[in-house]
C-alpha cells in the first residue's frame, strides 16, 4: 500500500488513529467523497502493484486485472472510535437542588426560633412548631408514597432537624414546664423518641422506596451517641460517679438502641451505634484500669472496691470467650493482662521499684513455659505472654542506656586513668544489677521456650541466636550495673564475643556477625586507660584472629580479620603513647605497623581468605597516622612518612602479581611526599611541584601510544601536557618579558613542532594555544602605546579583509578544521 494509508489523512498525511475527523486539518473522513478519495488510492495501488511486477520480472507474464472499482469498500476510517460510556453521576442536580432547599428550610427554622419567637405567645408558639413541622411530615410522607427518593431524603432529614429544634426550643422557652425537667433527662428522653422517629420513618418507607433511608438511618445512629455521652458526663461530673461505672451505663444505654437497630434491619444506624459502644467500652476498660493503679494496694483494690471494675471486665471478657468462639483468643489475650495488672498492681506497691519487675520475670517464664495448647485460650494466653514481654524488655532499656552511657564514658576519657579504673553509670538504672539479671535471665529463657510455641516453628531456627545473643546483652548490662572496672567489663565482653561466635558459628550469616561484632566493639570501652587499652586492644586481636582462622565462610572471615588486624596495628600506636613518645613517633609507629601488617597480608596471606580485611585494616591504620601528623607532625616528618607508605607498596607491587595497583597508589604516596619536601624547603617555584609529574605523565601516555595503536594523543598526552603547560602560564601572562615566560615560549613551540611532526592533535593544540596566548600577552603593553586611531584602522581594515574573503576564510578555516580532526 503506497497511496491508501488508513492511518494517514490523505489531506496533511497527519496522523488520525481511527477518528472521524482529522485533528490537524479538520478533514470529515467520513463524507462521500473521500469515500470516493479512498477508492481511487486503492487503484492507484493495484496500477502501480502492475508496473512494478511488470518491471521487475524477467519473463513476460499477463499483468494482474485491474481491481473493479467496488461500492462496497468500507469508509476511509474503518473504524470510528467512540468515547467510553460515562457512568451516571451518583449526585443529580435535582439531589443538589434538594440539598440546598433543605439547608436553607432549617437555616430560616433557626432564625425564626431565635429572632421572632420572642414576639409569640406561649400559645402561639406551640402552634407555630407543630404545624410546621407537621407540614413538613407531611410532605415527606407525601413524596414518600410518590417514590421521590431523593424528595424524601431531604424533606425526612428536615422534619427530623426541625423536631428536634422543636424538642430543645421547648425546653428552653419553658413551654408546659420543660425547663424545670433536667437537661440529662430531656437529652435521654429526646434520644430515645429522635431514634423510634427516625426508625418509624425508616421501616414504613422501606416498602414504598424498596430501601431504607440514608438519612434516617444516620439520625436513628446519632440521636443515641448525643443521650449517652449526656448520660455518662452527668453521672461523673455531676453525681460523683467513678468513670468506668459512668461509661459503663452510657454502653449499656447505645447497647440496647444496637439490639433495636439490628432488630429493625437499620445497618448504618446498628454500625454507628456500635461503634460507639465499642469507644465506650474501651473507656470503660481504660478507666477501670485507671482506677486501680491510683488506687494500687491490696486494702484499696479490695475492702475500697477500686479492683472491682478491672475484676467485672476480666469476667466479661471470659464470658465473651465462652459464647462467642470467634472471640475466644482475643478474649483471652484481654483478661490475661487485666489479671496481670491486677495482680502486678499489689506486688509493686508492697515491694517499690523490685516488685513488678521480678514477678514480671516469673509471668513470662510461667506464659512461655505452660502456655503450649493449640486452642483460642492458649493462644490468647501466649499474646498476653508476648505483651508482658515487650512492656518488660521495655522496661529493661535502661540498664542497656547505662551499658552505652559507661562506652562513651571511656571512650571519651583520653587515658589518664590507671588500669583498673572504676566505670562511671551516667544514665540511671531502675534498680541493681541483681534486679538487672532477673530481668535479662527471663527474658532470655522465655526468648528459648517460645521455641515449642506453634507459632513459632517456622522461626525456630532463629529463636537460639536471638536468645544468646540477648543473654549477652543482658550479662554485659547487669555487669555494668555494678560500676566494674573499664578493663574488665570490656575483658567480658570479649569472652562474650568469643563464646557468640563459636556458638553462632552455623547460623545465618547476621547471627554468626554477632559474636565478632561484640569483641570489635568491646576495645572501645578501656580507651580512658593507655595501660587497659593496650591489653584490650591485644586481646581483642587474638581473639579475632582465632575466630577469622576458625571460620569457615568469608563473609565471615574478612570483616574478623580486618578488625583484627585493626586492632593489632592500632596497639603500636597505643605503645607509643605509653612510652611517652611524641607526636611524630606516634604517627611514625602506626604508618610502620600498617607497613609491617601490609608485607604478610600481601606476600602469606596471597589466595587465602582474611586477606582483604587485613589489607583493609592496613590501609585504614596507615590513613590514621598520616592524619595525624598532618595535625601534630611537622612537614618534613610528614613528607617522610608518605616516603615510607609510598615505598612500601612500589616495592610490594615487584613481588605482588595479583597487586600491581600498588605501584600507582604508592607513586601518588611518592608524589605527595615529594611536594611535602617541596614545600616544608620553602621551594616557591611552581614548576618544581609541577613539571616532574607532568614529564612522568607524558612518558607513561608516549609508551601508551607506542603500545596501543588505538590510544589516542587527547586521552595519551592531554593530561601530561597540562600539567607541563598550564601551572606556568598565569605568572607568565603576569610579566610576559620575564625568563619564565620566554622558557614557557620555547617549551610551547617545542611542543607543537612535535605535534605537526608526528600528527598529533593534543601537542599540537596545547602548543599553538600557549604560543598564541603569550604572544598577544606580549603585544598588549605596545598596543596601548599606538594611537587609538591606528588601532581603530587596523581593525576596519581587517573587518574589510575579512569580509571581502569570507568565504575564502570559511573555507580555509574548514580545512584546518579538518586538519586537526584527522591528527591522532
Amino acid at each position: 500500500m503506497r497511496f491508501a494509508d488508513p492511518q494517514a489523512c490523505p489531506d496533511c498525511r497527519g496522523a488520525i488513529a481511527g477518528q472521524p475527523v482529522c485533528p490537524h486539518c479538520g478533514l470529515d473522513l467520513t463524507s462521500p467523497e473521500v469515500r470516493q478519495l479512498w477508492q481511487t488510492l486503492l487503484q492507484a495501488d493495484e496500477l502501480l502493484a502492475r508496473a512494478t511486477l511488470k518491471r521487475d520480472s524477467a519473463a513476460s507474464s499477463p499483468p494482474p486485472p485491474v481491481a473493479p472499482v467496488r461500492q462496497d469498500i468500507p469508509a476511509y476510517v474503518p473504524r470510528v472510535a467512540t468515547a467510553p460510556a460515562v457512568p451516571p453521576s451518583s449526585i443529580s442536580p435535582g439531589a443538589i437542588l434538594l440539598g440546598l432547599g433543605a439547608v436553607c428550610i432549617l437555616v430560616a427554622g433557626f432564625v425564626f426560633l431565635t429572632v421572632t419567637w420572642g414576639s409569640l405567645g406561649v400559645t402561639g408558639r406551640a402552634l407555630v412548631l407543630l404545624a410546621f413541622t407537621a407540614a413538613v411530615g407531611g410532605i415527606g410522607a407525601w413524596v414518600t408514597g410518590r417514590k421521590l427518593r431523593g424528595s424524601a431524603e431531604a424533606l425526612w432529614a428536615v422534619f427530623l432537624g426541625l423536631f428536634t429544634l422543636d424538642w430543645f426550643a421547648a425546653r428552653q422557652q419553658g413551654l408546659w414546664g420543660l425547663d424545670a425537667v433536667p437537661f440529662t433527662v430531656i437529652s435521654v428522653v429526646w434520644a430515645a423518641v429522635a431514634f423510634g422517629l427516625a426508625s418509624l420513618i425508616t421501616v414504613t418507607s422501606r416498602k414504598a422506596l424498596g430501601r431504607n433511608l440514608l438519612t434516617t438511618m444516620i439520625a436513628a445512629g446519632v440521636a443515641p451517641w448525643f443521650g449517652a455521652t449526656v448520660l455518662g458526663v452527668r453521672l461523673w461530673d455531676e453525681e460523683g460517679w467513678r468513670p468506668f461505672w459512668a461509661a459503663l451505663v452510657a454502653t449499656g444505654f447505645v447497647s440496647v438502641f444496637v439490639l433495636l437497630a439490628a432488630r429493625l434491619r437499620l445497618s448504618v444506624t446498628a454500625a454507628l451505634l456500635a461503634g460507639f459502644a465499642a469507644i465506650a467500652t474501651v473507656l470503660s476498660v481504660i478507666a477501670a484500669v485507671v482506677e486501680a493503679v491510683e488506687a494500687p494496694s491490696l486494702a484499696e483494690l479490695t475492702r475500697e472496691g477500686h479492683g472491682v471494675p478491672l475484676l467485672l471486665t476480666i469476667a466479661v471478657a471470659v464470658a465473651v470467650g465462652l459464647f462467642e468462639r470467634r472471640a475466644t483468643m482475643a478474649a483471652a489475650a484481654f483478661a490475661g493482662l487485666a489479671a496481670v495488672t491486677l495482680v502486678v498492681l499489689p506486688v509493686n506497691e508492697a515491694w517499690p521499684d523490685r516488685g513488678a519487675y521480678v514477678l514480671g520475670a516469673a509471668l513470662v517464664l510461667a506464659g512461655a513455659l505452660a502456655l503450649r495448647g493449640s486452642d483460642a485460650w492458649s493462644r490468647g494466653g501466649r499474646i498476653a505472654t508476648a505483651v508482658v514481654s515487650l512492656v518488660l524488655g521495655a522496661s529493661a532499656l535502661p540498664w542497656v542506656a547505662n551499658l552505652g552511657s559507661i562506652a562513651g564514658d571511656g571512650a571519651e576519657g583520653g587515658g589518664g586513668a590507671d588500669f583498673w579504673s572504676r566505670s562511671t553509670a551516667i544514665a540511671e538504672t531502675p534498680g541493681p544489677w541483681w534486679l538487672a539479671g532477673i530481668v535479662f535471665g527471663a527474658l532470655t529463657a522465655g526468648a528459648f521456650l517460645v521455641r515449642w510455641w506453634p507459632e513459632v516453628q517456622q522461626f525456630k531456627p532463629l529463636v537460639t541466636p536471638a536468645a544468646a545473643v540477648l543473654g549477652a546483652g543482658g550479662l554485659l548490662s547487669a555487669v555494668a550495673a555494678t560500676s566494674p572496672p573499664y578493663a574488665a567489663l570490656a575483658m567480658l565482653a570479649i569472652g562474650l564475643g568469643a563464646v557468640l561466635a563459636e556458638v553462632l558459628a552455623r547460623q545465618q550469616l547476621w547471627w554468626a556477625l554477632a559474636g565478632p561484632a561484640l569483641i570489635a566493639v568491646a576495645p572501645v570501652v578501656p580507651l580512658v586507660s593507655t595501660s587497659a587499652s593496650l591489653v584490650v586492644w591485644l586481646l581483642a586481636a587474638a581473639t579475632l584472629a582465632a575466630v577469622a582462622v576458625r571460620s569457615t565462610d568469608r563473609w565471615r572471615t574478612e570483616p574478623s580479620s580486618f578488625a583484627a588486624a585493626a586492632w593489632a596495628m592500632g596497639s603500636a600506636g597505643i605503645a607509643a603513647v605509653l612510652g611517652d613518645a611524641d607526636d611524630d613517633l606516634v604517627a611514625m609507629s602506626l604508618v610502620v605497623a600498617a607497613a609491617v601488617g601490609l608485607v604478610p597480608a600481601s606476600t602469606v596471606l596471597r589466595g587465602r581468605s582474611g586477606r582483604l580485611g587485613v589489607e583493609a585494616a592496613t590501609a585504614l591504620i596507615a590513613a590514621v597516622g598520616l592524619g595525624f601528623a598532618a595535625g601534630n607532625a611537622s612537614l618534613a616528618w610528614q613528607a617522610l612518612l608518605w616516603t615510607v607508605a609510598g615505598a612500601v607498596l612500589v616495592l610490594l607491587s615487584f613481588v605482588t602479581p595479583d597487586r600491581r595497583f600498588f605501584q600507582k597508589v604508592g607513586a601518588v604516596a611518592l608524589g605527595v611526599a615529594y611536594v611535602l619536601r617541596l614545600v616544608a624547603s620553602d621551594v616557591d617555584v611552581v614548576e618544581a611541584y609541577t613539571l616532574p609529574f607532568g614529564i612522568v605523565l607524558l612518558a607513561a601516555g608516549w609508551w601508551a601510544m607506542r603500545g596501543d595503536d588505538a590510544v589516542g594523543s587527547v586521552r595519551a598526552l592531554a593530561p601530561g601536557l597540562t600539567l607541563v603547560l598550564l601551572p606556568s602560564l598565569p605568572q607568565a601572562l603576569d610579566a610576559p618579558a620575564s625568563l619564565r615566560a620566554l622558557l614557557l615560549g620555547l617549551g610551547a613551540l617545542l611542543v607543537l613542532a612535535i605535534g605537526a611532526w608526528r600528527h598529533w592533535k593534543a601537542p599540537f593544540v596545547a602548543g599553538a594555544v600557549v604560543v598564541g596566548v603569550l604572544v598577544i600577552a606580549n603585544l598588549g603593553p605596545y598596543a596601548f602605546v599606538v594611537p587609538r586611531w591606528v588601532l581603530i584602522a587596523t581593525a576596519g581594515a581587517l573587518l574589510l579583509g575579512a569580509g571581502v574573503t569570507w568565504e575564502d576564510r570559511v573555507r580555509d578555516g574548514r580545512a584546518v578544521a579538518r586538519y586537526v580532526a584527522a591528527m591522532r
